[in-house]
């Protein structure tokens, strides 16, 4: 538990510091509220992925001692028909874990835009009650988590089906272990209390099975969730700032030279073709309505943001 507590922590200061180099344009695209969920409950979910496969393993892994030598001791027939059932096994888990896979990832970006609306919601609280906006902001969020009930409700008939159809198939194994036992002892093969020591064997790979495919949904849950995080871990946008010191003395002059910027790639720019210049010890004044551009070309000035051209 230590050691996945310790990749937990690890995670979280890794987003940390990804975050502190990704660039304004990043931040100001993503909304606060997704990030805060991707480094509280995704990397939480994470830590209990690998918390439980390394148990899975570790329990399987004496079973399948177990299995190998009552089974090459008493009848080796009965192995190969043991490991008969892997392809099975394997055949179910992929059939089942890419459709909830993606249930699961609509569900976790439904949840992550509920989270980021309240967030928002409780930062404008104060101009949402003195504009009356509260019943607008209140049917918003509404919206948004009746879209992350649906996804949910997906999700979870995804998980009913696949328990259902495990069901199924288990029990028809049993069955075909009970004939194939049963035969073996009408045929002189095996004893009567072999047959039942198989038995019980097959009983305990079917518990097993059924184990690791009750946790699909934590599979797939920690799975998304490492695929949530991996969105910023190798998020590309990047600042690059420089290490190098200004010469001195500095004179402060500023200018402009053609100058065009836009936030998003598919739009329009906010500038274009901007051109200025300010001496040292000037001033300058910039006139407009409200979203012409007058505040992004003072981010500019101030690094926050990467000219196009």
């Amino acid at each position: 538990r230590r050691f996945t507590r310790a990749v937990e922590a690890g995670f979280r200061m890794a987003l940390v510091q990804k975050l502190q180099v990704l660039s304004m344009r990043f931040h100001s695209g993503t909304q606060s509220g997704v990030v805060l969920s991707k480094l509280v409950s995704d990397v939480q979910f994470i830590q209990m992925l690998i918390y439980d496969r390394f148990m899975e393993v570790l329990y399987l892994s004496e079973d399948v001692v177990f299995i190998i030598v009552v089974a090459l001791m008493k009848f080796p027939l009965m192995l190969a028909f043991y490991a008969a059932i892997i392809p099975a096994v394997i055949f179910l888990l992929r059939r089942f874990t890419g459709p909830m896979q993606d249930r699961r990832a609509g569900m976790r970006k439904q949840n992550e835009q509920v989270s980021a609306a309240v967030k928002e919601m409780l930062e404008m609280e104060g101009l949402n009650r003195a504009h009356g906006l509260a019943k607008t902001e209140y049917r918003s969020i509404l919206a948004k988590v009746r879209s992350a009930q649906r996804a949910a409700v997906l999700y979870d008939r995804q998980t009913v089906s696949v328990n259902n159809v495990t069901y199924g198939v288990f029990q028809g194994l049993r069955l075909l272990s009970l004939s194939f036992a049963a035969l073996l002892t009408a045929t002189g093969h095996i004893e009567v209390g072999t047959l039942v020591l198989f038995q019980s064997i097959f009983e305990m790979i079917i518990s097993n099975v059924q184990r690791m495919l009750d946790s699909v949904p934590m599979i797939t849950q920690g799975y998304d969730s490492l695929k949530s995080v991996n969105e910023i871990l190798y998020a590309g946008d990047l600042e690059k700032n420089g290490t190098a010191l200004l010469p001195a003395p500095v004179q402060g002059e500023i200018e402009f030279r053609q100058v065009t910027f836009g936030y998003e790639a598919d739009q329009d720019p906010v500038l274009k073709g901007i051109s200025f210049r300010v001496p040292a010890r000037g001033s300058i004044a910039f006139v407009g309505k409200s979203g012409e551009g007058k505040t992004t070309i003072l981010n500019l000035i101030l690094g926050m943001y990467n000219v196009q051209e």
